[in-house]
């Protein structure tokens, strides 16, 4: 369907001139859309006026032949509205502005030569210009690059679209998002920009849509870009369990530390390795779920060489499986011996004293005990002194100068220790038989005599 604007130009007769047509001034309010179509009625009157006269002012003016003249028609065009060129071939009386091409402004402006000759007498040629008005082809906005589906590991996310337009206008964006799904509702959002950029995304982002809205200037349709979704997928690490050596009957502990992006929640799941005739499998072990594996009472024939991993998953992401470790089960080292409390040596004038030790196994076991004496040959068992106190009852001055120590032993292949050597020192009793006697001095001499 085609508009029509109208422009009337007036042919009138001044004294003593040639009549010349009058083409009033534009009353168009706005732009003209590419849609449209300008054209004009040309009247022939003999009203006195002037050049961009009002069609108000002419209305009532009487009409003349327009059978005795013939019309021709010339648009002219121009993107400043001061310098106009003419649109070849365009010489209706009506001008489609959608068929103009040869200007590719967004605005230009319009002006159409008005010629009018007698019939009677070609001599008798008339001209007029119309006023020039604004014209606009509407611009159709057209989105080349929609926004692309975006799936993240990490906290931000960008999205992108690129539009044009023809003809060339100057766009806008609105960016929208919708968390009910693809087909909305949307929701404008803080993005005005040919690219979004999300960050600080949290998983309750996952699974929203965005697209973005385009306007145009000069009456250009806004039009509405295909909707994206966002999906986040958190990422996950996991420690390295590492390797564990440890003694025969003894206990290993395996644990390691797991995370997700987005806080996402993690499961771990330790697995060991089985050799099986069609090679080496992994099953899962029964309850070790957690953070550590804890095994216990090992054995070199059944745990030496037994390898371990952890699986760790979350929702939606991809599953990460940690560095194997390996157990190594060796030989108990044999427990050691230590004496604390070493026995003394001693002065004693009485017939019995005692020696005392202690003494400990690292592996908590009970000791065992010999005494042993050196009477000047070398040290020797004592026969059934085996508790960590000696105890020496009938002793003489021949004991005088004996040595003392102890051998502590352990079970488990302890290596058997002895104790510093500890002296035993005994002094003479010395006993008076015969006191001395009172004696009376004669002569200022005096003899006491004693019996021991």
């Amino acid at each position: 369907m085609k508009f029509f604007v109208f422009f009337t130009a007036f042919l009138i007769s001044i004294t003593g001139c040639k009549p010349r047509i009058i083409v009033p001034v534009s009353v168009e309010p706005a732009p003209i859309e590419s849609s449209k179509v300008v054209s004009f009625n040309v009247n022939l009157t003999s009203t006195l006026d002037t050049d961009g006269a009002h069609p108000a002012l002419l209305a009532a003016a009487p009409e003349l032949d327009a059978q005795a003249f013939n019309f021709t028609y010339q648009w002219q065009i121009s993107t400043d509205n001061s310098t106009f060129t003419n649109l070849t071939g365009m010489n209706a009386q009506e001008l489609e502005i959608s068929q103009i091409t040869s200007v590719a402004a967004p605005i230009f402006y319009l002006k159409a030569i008005v010629t009018a000759v007698s019939i009677a007498d070609s001599a008798d040629t008339r001209v007029g210009r119309t006023a020039s008005i604004a014209a606009y082809r509407k611009p159709v906005i057209q989105i080349n690059l929609q926004p692309q589906a975006i799936i993240s590991h990490t906290s931000d996310a960008t999205f992108a679209a690129l539009a044009t337009s023809t003809p060339s206008t100057e766009l806008s964006y609105q960016w929208q998002k919708s968390v009910s799904g693809v087909n909305g509702p949307f929701e404008d959002i803080s993005g005005t920009d040919a690219t979004l950029v999300l960050d600080n995304l949290a998983l309750t982002d996952h699974g929203t849509f965005y697209r973005v809205r385009v306007f145009g200037a000069h009456g250009a349709e806004p039009v509405t870009s295909e909707a994206a979704e966002l999906s986040l997928i958190p990422t996950l690490s996991v420690s390295a369990p590492g390797n564990i050596a440890v003694v025969e009957n003894g206990t290993a502990s395996f644990s390691v530390t797991a995370s997700a992006t987005f806080g996402a929640s993690v499961s771990l799941q330790w697995q060991k390795q089985e050799s099986t005739e069609s090679g080496d499998t992994w099953t899962d072990i029964p309850n070790a779920t957690g953070p550590s594996l804890t095994l216990s009472a090992l054995s070199i024939a059944d745990d030496n060489g037994d390898k371990y991993r952890v699986i760790a998953t979350s929702p939606g992401a991809t599953s990460v499986v940690s560095s194997l470790a390996t157990l190594s089960v060796t030989d108990a080292p044999p427990p050691t011996i230590s004496i604390q409390t070493h026995p003394q040596s001693i002065v004693i004038s009485t017939p019995t004293t005692t020696f005392s030790v202690g003494a400990t196994v690292s592996n908590g076991a009970t000791p065992t005990y010999q005494w042993q004496v050196d009477t000047g040959s070398g040290f020797t068992n004592l026969v059934g002194v085996t508790s960590n106190t000696l105890s020496l009852t009938g002793l003489t001055l021949t004991d005088n100068g004996k040595q003392f120590r102890v051998i502590v032993s352990g079970p488990g292949g302890a290596v058997s220790v002895h104790s510093d050597p500890a002296t035993l020192y005994i002094l003479p009793v010395v006993s008076i038989t015969n006191p001395p006697a009172d004696q009376t001095a004669t002569a200022g001499v005096a003899t006491f005599t004693v019996g021991a």
